[in-house]
């Protein structure tokens, strides 16, 4: 009787263990490798995702920077981590389009303070590298929103004619 005593907490911090090595990998590699991965399923996702849908995204994100990228920080370079809210910085764009920066600047959204946060953080300790990264970034995030709005405007002329 006494066995099953303690052989409860043990499996239960056994599995509870197992899932969060399968969520965040068993180390810094497994965490960017999945991280990536989950960051290009978001992209193609965009095209087609509602507002529902939406909301799984953003508690995989959650999970993925609040307790994986927490976990791992600490082995990562400035430039690992950089990556890592460059890429959370595109999700945002993709989530919220041309309303990114108002909804970064929600402080009342714990994802956003914490992405603003670890991104002057990372900054503080670059300098100008940060800045050359972010500007190379932006220069991209511009060219897909440009992008976006030609096909938005080709769909409505499309549109317009058909009828």
């Amino acid at each position: 009787m006494r066995t099953r005593h303690w052989l409860l907490p043990i499996v239960s911090i056994l599995i509870f263990s197992g899932c969060t090595s399968i969520q965040c990998g068993a180390n810094k590699g497994q965490f960017l490798e999945q991280y990536e991965r989950f960051i290009q399923e978001a992209k193609e996702a965009a095209t087609r995702v509602t507002e529902s849908p939406w909301d799984l995204y953003d508690e995989r994100l959650e999970v993925y920077l609040l307790d994986c990228y927490e976990n791992f920080k600490t082995e990562m370079s400035w430039s690992d981590r950089a990556t890592v809210m460059i890429k959370a910085l595109r999700y945002y764009y993709w989530r919220h389009g041309s309303h990114m920066v108002h909804q970064l600047k929600n402080e009342e959204n714990v994802m956003s303070a914490y992405i603003l946060h670890e991104v002057k953080s990372i900054r503080a300790e670059s300098g100008e590298d940060m800045e050359e990264i972010l500007d190379d970034e932006w220069n991209e995030i511009t060219n897909v929103f440009l992008e976006d709005l030609g096909n938005l405007r080709r769909q409505l002329l499309e549109s317009i004619e058909q009828d």
